[in-house]
Order: structure tokens, then sequence, then C-alpha cells
């Protein structure tokens, strides 16, 4: 077992809620196992109603490297603010408590943030359904470099697909230092903590493995029916405009528009055309409308400014932009029938 007082690289904050045991288990499981093991592991039980705080404790008792810390329930933001105020190490991670990482995640992670001197390391990650492992690979190239002030077109670290999560990420600690979530942030709060953190960034390494395994539950916070996301995403979106006031580079403009046509595809798809929603479809038509001409949705869907969605995404604003509702709605149904079949 490793000793409390060695050197610690790397701290990785896993907030902990309402998470099946066998999936807590396998998670921490999975940072016991690094080949790295100079780090520790900080489970925050943001005060779970279940057994999750008796389990992390017991967990606890099984490894030095573990640490447990409890508070009443404040969110996903608070439980990561208060773990990163608790790290010790010299880089930090975030892993969710229902997804797990290869054995040699953190120790390539370390090794490339450490020998290039880079603020932040990303890797890809792979969607485990029940059945099948799905790769979600951003980028076809290893190793990819990004330095501030070149433009290295095949690599922007904006880009969504890494962007959009805190995790799947290595951050230097003194880069990150200062930087918290904002706890009045329901939804896309990680997007708008990266806006600020990369105001900062120098220099990244990009690493074409797929270390993460995110786990696609049906029950998972960002895919259930929420009457109140649009005004949620609306408080994000507004608090990366207030960001944008002090970096109006083109690749932090871009990625709020890519982020903002994403934000305006998930109000269409998990809010306005669900059987959740118990509009008529004349009135979901109307709320499609009225969300389509709210800024910053307007301006996005006029110019089709997401540079980096997807072409199934763009033909969705393309259809919002002619205010074609049914055809957005007949695409999110395809979609949704095609999710379906890959799990």
């Amino acid at each position: 077992m490793i000793q409390a007082d060695n050197p610690i690289l790397v701290s990785v904050v896993v907030p902990v809620y309402k998470i099946k045991e066998e999936y807590l288990r396998a998670c921490v499981g999975s940072l016991l196992e690094q080949s790295l093991k100079e780090i520790e592991i900080i489970l925050v039980d943001d005060g779970s109603p279940d057994r999750c705080g008796e389990i992390c404790d017991k967990l606890a008792e099984t490894d030095c490297r573990i640490r447990v810390i409890h508070q009443r329930n404040k969110g996903v933001s608070a439980a990561r603010n208060r773990g990163m105020e608790q790290a010790r190490g010299k880089y930090l991670s975030f892993v969710d408590a229902d997804d797990w990482i290869d054995p040699d995640t953190l120790a390539e992670a370390y090794r490339n943030g450490n020998e290039r001197q880079a603020d932040i390391v990303f890797w890809c990650y792979q969607k485990e359904y029940v059945n099948r492992s799905v790769p979600a690979v951003p980028y076809p190239q290893n190793g990819l470099i990004y330095h501030a002030g070149e433009g290295i077109e095949e690599f922007d670290p904006f880009f969504m697909g890494l962007l959009g999560s805190s995790c799947c990420k290595l951050y230097a600690a003194d880069v990150i230092k200062g930087c918290r979530y904002d706890e009045r942030l329901k939804n896309g709060e990680d997007v708008e903590f990266n806006f600020r953190v990369y105001r900062g960034l120098k220099k990244a390494v990009y690493l074409n493995r797929p270390f993460y395994h995110y786990r696609q539950l049906g029950n998972s916070a960002v895919r259930n029916y929420n009457p109140k996301m649009m005004e949620q995403y609306g408080l994000t979106l507004a608090a990366i405009e207030s960001d944008l006031n002090e970096n109006r580079e083109e690749r932090f403009i871009a990625a709020f528009h890519t982020f903002t046509g994403l934000c305006y595809l998930l109000l269409a798809s998990q809010l306005v055309f669900v059987k959740e929603n118990p509009a008529p479809f004349r009135d979901k038509r109307r709320q499609m409308r009225e969300i389509t001409d709210t800024e910053p949705y307007r301006s996005v869907i006029a110019g089709n400014q997401g540079i980096h969605l997807s072409i199934e995404k763009r033909v969705a604003l393309f259809l919002a932009r002619r205010h074609s509702f049914f055809g957005l709605y007949c695409l999110v149904q395809i979609k949704k029938i095609l999710d379906k079949s890959e799990k």
C-alpha cells in the first residue's frame, strides 16, 4: 500500500450523489488500479440520501490515498469546488462516479503534461452502453500540441467534444488556482468553467486514446426532462457572454456559437419535443419558434455559426433557420430512435 506521506502528483476529484454501489465501486476501483501510484482520490459525498456516503467511508478504510468529504447537498459544482479546495496534487483531474478510466490513464497524462510542461492534457473517451462500446474520437491524430498564439488548425482545444466536460482532462494545479465552478449554474457549468480556465491557457496536449469510459445511463441528469432547462441554459450562456467580454478572440467566439447551437438542440430534443411535455404539437411548435427568436439562439441560427457541429446538427439548425419545426421534430425523433438502437 502507498504511504500517506508520498508526494502527490495527481489529485482526482469524484463528486458522489445517488450512484449505484456497483458503479461507485467500479469507479474507485479503476482509480486504485492506476499505474501511477502517487495520487490521491477525493470522494465528495454531496449529501447523498442513500448509502453512498457510507460506501465512500468504507472504501477509504482500504487505501490511505482515498479521502472522503461529506457535505450537505449543494450540487455537482459545489462538490467539485470543495474537492479542488482540498486537492494537494501538482495536477488535478475529475472523474464522474458512474464512469471509470483505464489503468494507465493518469500515468500517460501526467508524463505528457510534465515532460511537455502543458497546462492541460486532453484525451478522448468511449461511450459505454450495456452491450457495446462506441469510441468518441474528436481528432484522428495522437500527441497534438496546442500553443497559444499559434494557429494550429488541426487541434483547437475549444472543440466542444473536449471542452464540454470537466472529465477527460488533466489540469495543472497552478492553471486552475483560484478558479471555481459557478454554483448558480445547473446546466453547462463545466463549459463555463473551462471558458475561464482557457483564458490563461498557453500549452495543451491531446492524446488520441479513449482512456475514459462514459457510462450511458437512461436516467442521467443531462437526458431527463427538465421544465427549467431553458432558464438554466440561458443563465449559463449569459455567464459565458460575460466571460467573453474579457477575451474576444475568434476561437472563444466560435466556441460560444458552437455551445449555443448545442443548447438550442438540447432544448428541442429534451424540453419541447418530448412526450413528458404535455402541450399539443401546435403549442410545442410555437414554443420552439419563441426559443428560435430569442437571443443568443437567434443570431447563431441565422448565421449557422456553430462551426464545430456535426452535419446532422447543422441540418437541424438549417431547419430551425427556415422555421421548419415539423422537420426539426422529425429529425429529433429519428435521432432518438437511433440512440435507442445503440444501447
